[in-house]
């Protein structure tokens, strides 16, 4: 990001911020609430995005990158992960005989 150019109108860094956000559709919040729930823990660094962004550079597949980091980082993404016995309200926990 180059400030003196953004003043000047010479846009052609990246900006100091980008926001992003995530979105899922109303079906998977009313249908699969933990996974929602997961998805919303979701938080990734801007360099570990980058670590992930390089590899995809590199030749791997989004989804072979994607995959890289999780193998290598499992002690930050297990946070996102809900406990078992976690319910969303309305949804009960049940053994197999719905008891």
């Amino acid at each position: 990001y180059n400030w003196v150019q953004w003043d000047q109108g010479v846009k052609i860094t990246d900006s100091a911020e980008t926001g992003l956000s995530k979105w899922v559709h109303g079906y998977l919040v009313r249908d699969e609430p933990r996974l929602n729930g997961m998805l919303r823990n979701v938080m990734v660094t801007p360099s570990q995005l980058d670590e992930m962004l390089i590899q995809t550079l590199q030749g791997k597949s989004d989804a072979e990158s994607a995959c890289s980091w999780l193998k290598a980082n499992p002690a930050i993404w297990a946070s996102w992960l809900p406990f078992e016995t976690q319910c969303a309200e309305g949804w009960g926990l049940v053994d197999a005989l719905g008891g």
